[in-house]
């Protein structure tokens, strides 16, 4: 229907959507930050954050079946100090650019 759902990635990722609307795309917010964890020195693989955040980030686009709109906080509410977008945004602009002359 014409439901509004808040979901998170791992949520997005598994049910597809219209319309995506992805918030809070900022530096500081995502990707999430690394906590070190005893499981992060085994000598075994165990995937960064960054690597999880952007699988379930590109998971999520692929379940957009219209449109999607992704938006970041430029500015902090605590002290009005700039905020850059995400990482992952400048990589998806660069993509879209290259590959499709889209800017």
């Amino acid at each position: 229907g014409n439901a509004l759902s808040f979901r998170t990635f791992r949520e997005v990722a598994l049910t597809p959507v219209k319309h995506l609307f992805i918030l809070s795309m900022d530096e500081e917010s995502f990707p999430r930050k690394e906590r070190s964890l005893p499981l992060n020195r085994l000598k075994t693989y165990v995937p960064e954050q960054i690597e999880k955040d952007r699988k379930l980030f590109l998971d999520a686009l692929l379940f957009a079946k219209e449109s999607i709109t992704i938006s970041y906080q430029s500015m902090s509410l605590e002290d009005g100090k700039e905020k850059q977008p995400s990482p992952f945004l400048e990589n998806i602009r660069s993509f879209f650019e290259e590959e499709f002359g889209v800017e």
